[in-house]
């Protein structure tokens, strides 16, 4: 039954996205719209097929680089011994870290379509929004980066003076993708729901800045749920034994 219930909805899924995209075919281009609302509408349409093709680009990206560099961040030690899988060097198994990579992938994809698109030029955009966008385009960017150095370089192995400083990098690139960035976006965003004089309805793009801030919302929740008692215990108890053991050898 339940294998029953994931190829209906995989069904489903394509369907949806076919509809997305008959809608993005028949309706009229963005600036043509009669109206405010119509045009935000159509932009949302427009984001839910880019997002899709993101998605796309993202999983043969990370598939690539996976190809060429073994991911050095292990998901399965987390997991249920149960849950394991016999070899963990299969798309399921990398599904933890595909996520991560997706998650910064598809924002600075949309991010970068919508700042390049010329809607811009042909509907009453104030600035502070459009300046919006292009800081979620930055973080996305940045936290992309940030991310797949997380991923494919590995920080407990290499030379003496990589193994000595790269803790230390590895968990300030934790503390910008999971928080800083994070944080940074949702400040603005607040700031700019309580600033009386900007009007967000006047904005085709304010659907997806406000979505954004939902998901740095969920970044910062994951890095106390997930992040924090999993992967930083894990690197804390490897350099104390790593520290022990260097200890116990030059004695």
């Amino acid at each position: 039954m339940k294998y029953l219930l994931s190829f209906a909805g995989m069904f489903l899924y394509v369907y949806l996205v076919i509809s997305v995209c008959y809608v993005n075919y028949v309706t009229p281009p963005i600036p043509l719209a009669p109206n405010l609302a119509t045009g935000a509408v159509v932009t949302w349409f427009k984001i839910e097929i880019q997002a899709w093709i993101g998605i796309l680009l993202s999983n043969i990206t990370f598939m690539t680089l996976r190809f060429f560099i073994k991911n050095k961040v292990d998901y399965s030690q987390f997991l249920e011994e149960s849950k394991k899988l016999p070899s963990i060097d299969t798309m399921l198994a990398l599904h933890e870290a595909g996520t991560v990579f997706h998650t910064e992938f598809v924002p600075a994809y949309v991010s970068g379509i919508l700042t390049l698109s010329d809607i811009q030029s042909n509907v009453v955009f104030p600035r502070i929004l459009e300046a919006s966008l292009q800081i979620v385009l930055f973080s996305a960017c940045t936290g992309l980066t940030l991310v797949t150095v997380l991923i494919f370089v590995d920080w407990k192995k290499g030379p003496k003076t990589w193994k000595k400083i790269a803790p230390y990098v590895f968990f300030c690139f934790l503390i910008i993708v999971y928080f800083v960035l994070p944080a940074l976006n949702i400040g603005i965003q607040v700031y700019e729901i309580l600033l009386p004089s900007l009007d967000l309805k006047e904005s085709y793009f304010e659907s997806w800045l406000t979505l954004y801030m939902c998901v740095c919302i969920a970044r910062i929740a994951e890095y106390f749920f997930k992040i924090r008692p999993t992967w930083i215990v894990d690197a804390r108890i490897f350099m104390a034994n790593r520290t022990l053991y260097e200890a116990m050898t030059s004695e």
